[in-house]
């Protein structure tokens, strides 16, 4: 690895227990990852004891539940690395391969961002397909790009990813785009049932829109989704490159 070069993984989990050693194995294979930090947010649930069955997880362990946007703030307040890569802890069929696949493009400069299209969820792929990839929270990005994006912003829960997006394509930074083959997430209806499971998505849904507003959002589904499914070749399609 590049001395110059370090990457860090930043996973945020709440009550993950079954599902987060399955991101932390993989993990732990890659070369390219120098260091891996799990914030537990909050469980209730065994989830802080299984991180700590791996002893070079770096465990932080918050006392409550302070929101994914909290925790991964949390997370990089500890992060040696200049690289950071975050990742979903409820991932299935993540492989080291795909770790990565997600580090390359940033470290080796052919991008500002890597951002992970979970092509695996014909769920999303179908029905929520202007939501994927713009809503991922598969990416790599450069330490010092995300403390601008949160540097003065009031965001919180899901709105990391919105303003990540923001932030991209508001300066023109090149964006990869990574499909990762058979990759899917683990979703809300089916840790929580299908009431509070669909509840959670539509609060997470009002909160990026009262957020960043419906024109912001259109926006990002336009030039990143949109454009990923179907290659229209817009104004800012030059900035976004893909990697299958």
């Amino acid at each position: 690895m590049n001395n110059s070069l370090k990457v860090t993984a930043i996973l945020t989990a709440f009550n993950e227990q079954p599902r987060i050693a399955k991101v932390l194995h993989p993990l732990l294979q890659s070369r390219l990852v120098s260091e891996i930090i799990a914030v537990d947010d909050g469980s209730t649930d065994g989830t802080s004891q299984e991180i700590a069955k791996f002893d070079r997880v770096t465990l932080v362990r918050n006392k409550r539940n302070l929101g994914k946007h909290h925790a991964l703030n949390i997370g990089i307040k500890r992060a040696h690395g200049n690289i950071i890569l975050f990742l979903d802890s409820d991932l299935n069929n993540l492989t080291t391969s795909i770790v990565d696949q997600l580090i390359i493009p940033v470290y080796k400069n052919a991008a500002d961002i890597a951002m992970g299209y979970r092509n695996g969820n014909s769920i999303f792929k179908y029905i929520y397909f202007l939501t994927e990839p713009c809503l991922t929270g598969e990416r790599c990005l450069k330490k010092s790009d995300y403390v601008k994006i949160i540097t003065n912003k009031k965001l919180k829960n899901f709105q990391t990813e919105t303003a990540m997006n923001k932030y991209f394509l508001d300066n023109r930074k090149k964006i990869a785009i990574v499909s990762c083959n058979k990759l899917t997430q683990t979703l809300k209806y089916k840790k929580y049932g299908m009431l509070r499971g669909w509840w959670n998505d539509f609060a997470m849904t009002v909160s990026i829109v009262y957020k960043f507003g419906f024109m912001e959002i259109f926006r990002q589904m336009i030039y990143i989704s949109l454009f990923f499914h179907y290659k229209f070749m817009l104004s800012k399609s030059k900035n976004i490159i893909f990697i299958n």
